[in-house]
């Protein structure tokens, strides 16, 4: 899989739109606005990439050298992604997976060359430079934004390979400006990272523990006042600060253990549980392996989650609100998990929430703080979640997740099906698994909502009640693997 250096995006930059890398952020505040509709009236284009943002691909790298298990987060986001558009609309991407839900949901398919290119963005922004206005790709989204200027683009995430491609193709449509249900580059690349959350180490050492939480950039510059658990970002290309943060944290803090997680990292991918950070030698390693890594990490406490029994099922409680269409969305959705792997999500109100026994202060307040995360942001954050540890009779914020996201699928589903409670899980297909073959299997109240054969799908189920919704989500998947489907 190939993955473009900097210099190569700087490169495209130039020849597209004659600006650096550095000016592109504040064109696209110009050209690139935001939409806050619910993107029911088409017509829409989908463009699903994973991005750098979040170093999908050093996730997948990560995920196979522990575990020997590739999982392709790039084709699964194309292919996922399918199901938001409608008659009418554009479904942009590259592969067989995506092209066979696109064909399944009836929905013209722009195909992109590249495969060779782990990410979709930087596919088409390579289509772009090798061949302009010439690929059949380019040329039909730009006819397309040419022929319906309000059409909206949406998107996972507004990464810098997607400001370039998308005010190129502003350009060749001859239009003012392009519509997107993304937040701003600023919440895209920033505020979509962990970091923020935490105090950086060096600034941490050179005042009192009490004084801490204000360094922490989400509080300091967005004046947003939440629970977090102990915690520092480091640097690890600075063995030092790795070092001072295991201090901090041994001395203020009084632990032995800690879990260290990349600051840009998605779906659980590179993070390190129950590290021994009395352990200088380990602490060391870690900065070695690492030391080519340009990006921060975070260190927190090793924290285990209250639990809940949903469904038969034993579930931390890791709540998240979201922000949909530029606003709080309603309930919460507590998060499947296996280890540190996002599997799926359940959606609650406040009275399911309670009737799972679980304190309604937590709640309210894991909603009131993304509510007033968005009244901080204002307009630059139109669609996203919070992930929280709800531990010790707290709800920590832990993941910023300010782009498209997981859970969305699970409250599409909601939207169009009306059940008061749902559930979707994350499975692995067989490999003869396809939509069709999937779809033929009959499960009342529960359906197949993407899969990419041998490698991701997922599955969504509702019910009256959240167990009745987790109880057929789950017998679901037992039906599929007891027909060698799963």
């Amino acid at each position: 899989m190939v993955e473009l250096a900097a210099d190569e995006i700087e490169v495209a930059a130039q020849r597209l739109l004659g600006l650096s890398t550095a000016e592109v952020p504040l064109e696209a505040q110009r050209r690139l606005r935001t939409s806050t509709s619910d993107g029911k009236a088409p017509p829409c284009i989908v463009i699903h990439s994973a991005t750098p943002v979040l170093r999908n691909l050093q996730g997948d790298l990560d995920k196979y050298a522990h575990t020997g298990v590739a999982e392709d987060t790039a084709t699964y986001m194309e292919t996922r992604a399918v199901t938001l558009a409608e008659p009418g609309d554009l479904v942009v991407g590259r592969t067989e997976p995506w092209l066979a839900a696109a064909r399944e949901a009836g929905v013209e398919a722009v195909v992109v060359p590249g495969e060779e290119y782990y990410y979709l963005s930087q596919a088409l922004l390579q289509t772009m430079v090798r061949s302009g206005p010439e690929a059949p790709a380019v040329r039909r989204l730009a006819d397309a934004l040419e022929a319906v200027p309000g059409t909206e683009i949406k998107l996972y995430s507004l990464d810098l390979e997607l400001q370039i491609a998308l005010l190129y193709l502003r350009r060749l449509a001859g239009i003012e400006v392009i519509y997107t249900d993304a937040n701003s580059p600023e919440v895209s690349s920033y505020w979509n990272t962990k970091a923020p959350i935490y105090p950086r180490a060096w600034d941490a050492a050179i005042v009192d523990a009490a004084d801490e939480p204000g360094l922490a950039p989400m509080r300091r510059r967005l004046g947003l006042d939440y629970e977090r658990l102990p915690g520092y970002a480091f640097d690890a290309a600075q063995p030092e600060e790795l070092l001072l943060s295991a201090r901090l944290m041994r001395e203020r803090h009084l632990l032995d253990r800690a879990c260290i997680k990349a600051s840009r990292g998605g779906g659980g991918a590179r993070i390190v549980i129950g590290f021994d950070i009395t352990d200088e030698a380990a602490l060391r390693r870690f900065a070695e392996e690492h030391r080519d890594f340009d990006e921060l990490f975070i260190m927190e406490e090793n924290v285990s989650y209250d639990t809940v029994a949903v469904g038969g099922q034993r579930v931390p409680v890791a709540p998240s609100a979201h922000i949909r269409h530029g606003g709080l969305a309603d309930g919460v959705t507590l998060q499947l998990t296996q280890g540190t792997n996002w599997q799926g999500n359940v959606y609650l109100d406040r009275d399911g929430w309670i009737g799972l026994g679980l304190n309604a202060r937590i709640y309210d307040s894991v909603r009131d703080t993304v509510a007033r995360l968005k009244e901080a942001l204002g307009a630059q954050l139109v669609t996203g979640g919070v992930d929280f540890a709800v531990a010790k009779g707290i709800a920590a914020l832990q993941d910023p997740n300010l782009s498209s996201h997981g859970a969305e699928y699970l409250r599409r589903y909601v939207d169009r099906t009306g059940v008061p409670y749902a559930a979707t899980k994350v499975f692995r297909p067989s490999i003869e698994a396809d939509l069709r073959t999937l779809r033929a299997v009959p499960h009342p109240g529960a359906e197949v909502v993407s899969t990419v054969p041998g490698n991701w799908g997922m599955l969504a189920a509702g019910g009256a009640s959240p167990d009745e919704a987790v109880s057929r989500v789950m017998a679901f998947e037992r039906e599929l693997v007891s027909r060698w489907l799963a």
